[in-house]
């Protein structure tokens, strides 16, 4: 569903244990987050049942994930200064980043987590500072608008397309064969637990984060065993006891561990124990449904996030329209 980033692989046919040297470190300084006029942010989310609460009470997520017109404007596979602060002004209060991990034949060049090593490849030892200092500065931006980010944490649809994944062994230069979905049919290595590591270091201290485990895992050559998501579930929370972990499996099994969960549909759901959560759906609905979709999701206590996907700047606007009278009118 990533089309910005099919047509950046199709361009490019046309002709357009653990690695590392010790503990990863930090670029340096990571900014602190900025808090709104008034500090009106709500602060922290934490679960209670089926409800999203801050130190200021119930939260009601509803916001916009840009996938995928106006890329690279867009800023996807994270959001752009500039559309965060269009989402802020229609009301919403949630966004979604995906971290790759990319290559740069997959994404542009400043999406690369690793430092790169030439002829393509990259050094799975050594970080891309930039990245790491770009992403902090970026949900700073969202804080500072009211904004919780979710971080797709491995994205799966990039492990079912190895030639551009980093830990595919074409693309490194350390060895490493784990950028295909036989990756998520066992337990985490020392290799992803180091990325994990990593994220968790620079976003830890951000109020306005929450983490998803992998984007459509279900989906993933259906080779997805629990053991890989529960693992990574549990391997944040001892890294991070106070973040919330959601899954996008599709599978009862592993939302049992997790503490909330995310969707890929056309339609609003109940929460089901949980926070639940649409954040993404495959083909692309109109307005009006997109409308529908969010007031009924409210109505049951959940969550429909609107993906814009094919919608031109028409359809986007009359979409924040919408947003914005939901949110005003509740």
């Amino acid at each position: 569903m990533r089309k910005a980033l099919a047509f950046l692989i199709a361009a490019t046919l046309l002709g357009m244990g653990g690695c590392g040297k010790g503990s990863p470190t930090l670029p340096t300084p990571l900014p602190s987050p900025s808090a709104p006029p008034a500090d009106s942010f709500p602060g922290p989310l934490h679960v209670e049942g089926e409800k999203w609460i801050s130190p200021k009470g119930e939260v009601k997520l509803l916001g916009v994930i840009v996938c995928c017109m106006d890329y690279p404007q867009n800023g996807w596979p994270w959001v752009s200064d500039s559309f965060i602060q269009t989402i802020s002004e229609s009301g919403g209060n949630f966004t979604h980043f995906r971290l790759g991990p990319f290559t740069a034949q997959g994404e542009k060049p400043e999406f690369v987590a690793y430092k790169d090593a030439g002829n393509g490849r990259v050094d799975l030892s050594e970080w891309n500072d930039m990245f790491w200092q770009a992403l902090a500065n970026r949900l700073s931006v969202a804080r500072s608008k009211g904004v919780y980010v979710e971080l797709d944490l491995i994205d799966s649809w990039v492990l079912e397309r190895p030639e551009i994944h980093p830990w595919y062994k074409e693309n490194n230069i350390n060895g490493v064969n784990e950028g295909s979905c036989d990756t998520i049919t066992r337990p985490i290595t020392p290799l992803q637990e180091r990325w994990l590591t990593k994220i968790i270091d620079v976003t830890k201290g951000f109020d306005n984060v929450i983490y998803q485990v992998s984007n459509e895992s279900f989906d993933c050559g259906r080779k997805l065993q629990d053991e890989w998501e529960i693992s990574i579930i549990d391997f944040v929370h001892r890294l991070h006891p106070r973040a919330l972990v959601g899954t996008n499996s599709g599978r009862d099994s592993i939302a049992a561990s997790a503490d909330y969960v995310e969707d890929h549909g056309y339609f609003a759901q109940p929460p089901r124990g949980k926070p639940f959560m649409v954040n993404e759906y495959g083909a692309d609905l109109t307005p009006e449904e997109i409308k529908r979709e969010m007031e009924q999701a409210r109505a049951i206590g959940s969550s429909f996030h609107y993906w814009r996907g094919g919608h031109d700047d028409v359809s986007f606007s009359k979409t924040l329209e919408y947003l914005r009278s939901i949110v005003s009118s509740s």
